[in-house]
């Protein structure tokens, strides 16, 4: 569609309306002013034959100004090709590695965080502490305190995963998202890592990566594609404000500062909280502290 591909650039859409607008004058003048005037100099008669062609031709450039004027209103503004890259399924591990690499903020918004805890995380915490600078990082996960979220997505199918614990049900769901606490626990140690986490109940299909330089959308299914919006377009706006509308409607959790890490320490930490309910005894700790040692990089 002419109009469309023109909706690409600013200075043909200029071009384009000035060149109908002119024609559109151009043909009102020729009916309604020079022809008559020819005629009536000549001694012929502008038959209505001629006038009402002209008037049908009006009609069409006229509709057409007005539809496209309609339409690029309506338009984004700046939208191209490039606001929208597909990624193959191939090819996600990698541009989740070059985000991490390149950013001095990190946000996530999605199910377990398991790629986050087991690569961002201490990836953003190594290159802090080489570049002695502070990384900002936001994780928004499943809460493990409710039971209709964390059924909810243990229907997700993850039962059979190639890496990592399976979920099947409430329990498993659990013991991912507490894993994940406990990893923003570690990270936050470090004095050049400022990790906040937050617990939300609503869940979506779709998980958000988002780094200083583009936003990763995608599904937690192998195989699948993802979406990748490059910094200063459109849906990078939109898509990193929905993240911080989501944020504010999630519960902050409070990360503890601790000095080691070890079963004893987390023992300790899971137990006497109060972020979480009744279901956490000594016998979930130590299937939580079983998944942390265990930890592997899902991809």
């Amino acid at each position: 569609m002419l109009i469309k591909d023109f909706a690409k650039s600013p200075y043909k859409i200029k071009i384009y309306l000035l060149g109908v607008s002119a024609v559109l004058i151009l043909l009102i003048f020729l009916n309604y002013y020079a022809l008559p005037l020819i005629c009536n100099y000549f001694g012929f008669d502008y038959s209505s034959t001629f006038s009402s062609f002209f008037n049908n031709i009006i009609a069409l450039v006229g509709s057409s100004l007005f539809a496209s004027g309609f339409y690029l209103l309506l338009t984004p503004s700046g939208l191209s090709e490039n606001d929208i890259n597909l990624i193959s399924s191939h090819d996600i591990k990698d541009l989740l590695k070059n985000m991490v690499s390149e950013t001095e903020r990190f946000s996530y918004l999605g199910h377990t965080a398991r790629w986050n805890r087991s690569f961002s995380l201490p990836k953003l915490s190594e290159i802090s502490n080489d570049k002695k600078s502070t990384r900002h990082v936001d994780i928004v996960i499943i809460d493990p305190n409710s039971e209709t979220s964390c059924l909810y997505y243990s229907q997700f199918g993850h039962a059979n995963r190639d890496k990592g614990g399976e979920v099947k049900n409430i329990h498993d769901v659990r013991v991912e998202l507490i894993t994940t606490y406990l990893c923003c626990v570690k990270e936050n140690m470090s004095p050049f890592m400022e990790v906040n986490l937050y617990f939300t109940e609503n869940i979506s299909l779709f998980r958000y990566d988002i780094s200083d330089n583009g936003i990763l959308l995608s599904k937690p299914y192998k195989g699948d594609p993802a979406l990748y919006f490059p910094k200063g377009t459109f849906f990078y706006d939109s898509y990193k404000q929905e993240f911080n509308i989501a944020k504010d409607q999630a519960d902050r959790v409070d990360l503890e500062r601790i000095e080691v890490l070890d079963y004893e320490s987390v023992k300790h930490l899971l137990l006497k909280s109060d972020i979480f309910d009744d279901y956490l005894d000594e016998s979930f700790v130590n299937v939580v502290w079983d998944s942390y040692k265990k930890m592997t990089i899902p991809y």
